[in-house]
């Protein structure tokens, strides 16, 4: 019996094709055609060639991420250019001896809202110190920035940044940080 091949469904990018597309129209120095964009890409990178590169961009613009202007022009939005600064930031491991704190409360959010924010928050490296209490010890203010675009009225984020000191050894610790 043949078994059915399950469709891929273009909304489940992986966000190493997520960020290739954003890089390459962020180092763009002129405007180009869709079509232009996605050869660019496909000829640099090997793994690419088979995605469609059409149904990433409507992604990629339904998400905000991008813009089309006149309809051909892909042009970096401004969450994409968050995406990017944050992923930037991510690479960074120079420890300035403060962690930042984000408090949600998700009281008024709906369950599938919550888990998402959690899924991001956890993907970015952050600890689950407590109930609604993620820690991370880099900067990240991008990558809250563009939590705070994602759901602007549902997730009221509280974020901190706070000096270390000796109750701070579990999360130093876990972050492997000296």
């Amino acid at each position: 019996m043949k078994q059915k091949r399950k469709k891929r469904d273009p909304r489940a990018l992986h966000e190493e094709t997520m960020l290739v597309f954003l890089k390459t129209l962020s180092s763009l120095k002129r405007k180009v055609s869709v079509s232009q964009v996605i050869a660019k890409i496909q000829a640099k990178e090997e793994a690419l060639r088979t995605t469609r590169g059409i149904a990433v961009i409507k992604h990629l613009q339904k998400d905000g991420y991008i813009r089309l202007e006149g309809g051909v022009y892909p042009i970096l939005a401004e969450k994409g250019h968050l995406y990017l600064e944050s992923f930037a930031q991510r690479q960074k491991t120079h420890w300035d001896k403060r962690f930042r704190i984000i408090l949600f409360e998700s009281i008024h959010t709906t369950r599938n809202h919550r888990e998402y924010m959690r899924k991001k928050i956890k993907e970015y490296g952050f600890m689950h110190l407590e109930r609604g209490v993620w820690i991370y010890p880099y900067a990240c203010d991008a990558f809250i920035h563009l939590l705070q675009l994602e759901y602007p009225l549902e997730s009221p984020l509280t974020y901190i940044i706070a000096q270390d000191n000796e109750t701070m050894l579990p999360v130093r610790k876990y972050f492997r940080l000296r």
